[in-house]
């Protein structure tokens, strides 16, 4: 039985990313056959994960979604737990601490089956605590009540931010639970790549100023319908 809709935003770059794509895929067949895998991309031309993750919830077929980037493993007895918390958390962060693996211990495990708990030693960093995103847990009707993400920021940075805000200005404040997640090593560019880093920015500030205000709040979700997909704020 389907119990779980993951949301995977994903770009094809015909070489690192879609490997771990196809690992990250194996381990979804092993160890969640619960979950339905929807896949979500991007309209724009510079790739939009807002707008592929909005994708991948058009897709989905149940009432609860894992929104998980394609690079992430972590356990999922935790996913599965953290959802009978639902009842009592608007929505959930399923982690504390992000393992970043080093590139030559994720090399080496891709040419491995998937297992969990990770079968080898790693080598990894820890990232900084307390960030949103990459792995979240929240129920179809709170992510519909803020309509998803907002689709004006275009290229790396702040999305993830911004939804937060929204979510738990318009839906209650979100439960962090004590676990960790790892995340396999790829080539990135991040803001020195995105020409659009600065509308992200300013749009990423526009709701960090407005959280904790719902007024404000659903005003700024609003404004989305009457701008492009292009970056504007």
């Amino acid at each position: 039985m389907t119990e779980l809709s993951v949301l995977v935003p994903y770009k094809p770059d015909q070489g690192p990313r879609d490997e771990i794509f196809r690992w990250i895929s194996a381990f979804y067949r092993k160890y969640m056959p619960f979950a339905e895998i929807c896949l979500g991309h991007s309209k724009s031309q510079l790739f939009s994960r807002a707008q592929a993750i909005n994708d991948a919830a058009s897709k989905a077929k149940t009432d609860c979604f894992l929104i998980a980037d394609n690079d992430l493993i972590y356990d999922p007895d935790q996913i599965l737990k953290a959802k009978a918390m639902l009842a009592g958390h608007p929505w959930i962060i399923p982690y504390s601490k992000v393992h970043n693996i080093q590139e030559d211990s994720t090399k080496k495990l891709l040419r491995t089956e998937p297992v969990w708990p990770l079968g080898r030693p790693v080598r990894t960093v820890v990232r900084a605590q307390g960030t949103h995103g990459g792995l979240t847990l929240i129920p179809r009707k709170h992510f519909e009540a803020v309509n998803g993400f907002d689709e004006r920021f275009v290229g790396w940075g702040g999305e993830d931010d911004a939804f937060a805000y929204s979510v738990d200005t318009i839906c209650g404040r979100h439960r962090r639970l004590e676990a960790e997640i790892y995340h396999l090593w790829h080539p990135n560019d991040k803001t020195g790549g995105n020409p659009n880093y600065q509308n992200n920015f300013e749009l990423c500030m526009r709701y960090f100023r407005a959280r904790g205000h719902v007024g404000a709040m659903k005003q700024l979700i609003s404004s989305r319908s009457r701008t492009g997909r292009d970056g504007g704020t």
